[in-house]
C-alpha cells in the first residue's frame, strides 16, 4: 500500500525534513513545501528524495530482511539515515514503520 511523504525546507535552519504525512503535528512558519512523494516502503520514498533533491544516490544502511506479512518483499527493519543540517549531514537512527527507534539505556 502506498503512503505519501512530504519534503519541507526550513530557511530559518536552513534545514531539508523528509517524513510521512501527518506524522509532524508542527512545523516552522518558515517551512516550505518542496515536493510530495507516493511510495510502497520508505527505502523507495528515500530513493526518489535523493532524486528530487539532486543528492548522491539512497543507500540504506542495515541488513535488507523479507517482510514479516510473507508479501516476498524485502525490507530494511532497522538502519541509520542522514540528515542534512546547518553544520553538515548528521546521522540518525530510523526503523522502517517511521516511528522513531529506542534508545539503549
Amino acid at each position: 500500500m502506498k503512503k505519501q511523504y512530504e519534503a519541507w525546507h526550513d530557511s530559518a535552519d536552513n534545514c531539508v525534513s523528509f517524513f510521512l504525512t501527518g506524522s509532524v503535528q508542527q512545523l516552522s512558519e518558515s517551512a516550505e513545501l518542496l515536493h510530495r512523494i507516493e511510495a510502497d516502503t520508505p527505502e523507495e520514498a528515500h530513493a526518489d528524495h535523493h532524486i528530487k533533491m539532486g543528492w548522491e544516490p539512497y543507500v540504506p544502511m542495515g541488513k535488507p530482511q523479507a517482510c514479516p506479512n510473507m508479501c516476498g518483499a524485502m525490507f530494511i527493519p532497522r538502519g541509520v539515515v542522514n540528515v542534512l543540517t546547518v553544520e553538515g549531514f548528521a546521522s540518525m537512527p530510523f526503523q522502517s514503520d517511521a516511528r522513531p527507534a529506542p534508545t539503549e539505556t
